[in-house]
């Protein structure tokens, strides 16, 4: 959980602050705001959650895969790559710019 990008909000809060997503120039693009989040162990991670995240053909086997990668490559820390190590699961919205059904 070292490893977690913060957006201004406490780890954990629901309605927290907005959130800015940025281009390359410093742009806001996006500015979301978190609806949940859930501290799982890596190996309790469910399909609803890699599919909401929506990477590649969108399945558990995919999401692990690619994270798991993720963690053994970029970790800020030299404890390595456990399956029962915490993982944050982050729902939000998006609230800018508007989505209309």
């Amino acid at each position: 959980m070292r490893d977690r990008l913060h957006c201004g909000h406490v780890q954990g809060a629901t309605g927290s602050p907005a959130c800015a997503v940025l281009d390359g120039s410093g742009t806001a693009r996006a500015v979301l705001r978190t609806t949940r989040v859930d501290v799982v162990p890596f190996e309790r991670v469910g399909e609803d959650h890699a599919l909401a995240e929506g990477e590649g053909d969108r399945t558990l086997a995919f999401w692990r895969g690619v994270h798991r990668d993720f963690f053994e490559r970029f970790a800020s820390h030299d404890r390595g790559f456990r399956q029962d190590m915490p993982v944050v699961c982050e729902r939000f919205r998006m609230v800018y710019p508007e989505v209309r059904a």
